[in-house]
């Protein structure tokens, strides 16, 4: 028995979420016959938009830096932390900001501070350079894939916005928390080293 051919054009068939309206669903779309597109629940659609803004966000981050602070993200702990925010309950714009921040003071930050032997001020600043730089890089990619998708309603963009803000405010508290932490550790400037 021969299998009638799928269209494989942009609209698509039954498997790609289009049933043909006349034949059910699992029917085949003949090329060039209407077909329907399913439409996602807002409910849908905001779940779609926070694992986009979510991924977008870290995985721009790990990019941001070299192979050596690749190579240690699981042991960091990112398999982990990826699973534990794969269904998330909340997806408001403060419980999206709290899992972007987490990734990237957990996971990242503790790959970044295993490739070093010692980490000082400099590499600090590195490390706060490369996750605004992922941030900000991560956030357009969303936006642009939320638009693509036709998703980037009024209220989502605003929602993105507050997400944005509040990740922001996270990084700055973050890193002065860190600066503050590492300049106490520090030797006083003068006072004789202990050996």
């Amino acid at each position: 028995m021969a299998v009638p051919p799928v269209s494989r054009s942009p609209v698509g068939n039954s498997r790609h979420g289009v049933a043909h309206p006349a034949r059910g669903p699992g029917a085949p779309v003949a090329p060039g016959e209407p077909s329907v597109r399913v439409a996602l629940s807002p409910e849908a659609t905001r779940l779609r938009a926070h694992g986009a803004l979510v991924l977008a966000a870290l995985y721009t981050n790990e990019d941001a830096f070299d192979r050596v602070v690749r190579a240690r993200f699981d042991e960091a702990g990112r398999s982990e932390y990826l699973a534990s925010i794969a269904q998330p309950g909340d997806i408001s714009p403060e419980a999206t900001a709290e899992r972007i921040l987490g990734g990237i003071t957990g996971y990242i930050y503790g790959a970044f501070r295993l490739s070093r032997d010692e980490l000082g001020s400099e590499d600090l600043a590195e490390f706060e350079r490369g996750v605004r730089k992922g941030f900000e890089r991560g956030m357009r990619e969303a936006r642009a894939i939320l638009e693509g998708l036709r998703a980037l309603d009024p209220e989502l963009a605003r929602g993105i916005d507050r997400t944005e803000s509040l990740v922001r405010e996270g990084l700055d508290g973050f890193f002065r928390s860190e600066r503050e932490a590492l300049a106490a550790r520090a030797p006083a400037a003068g006072a004789p080293r202990r050996s």
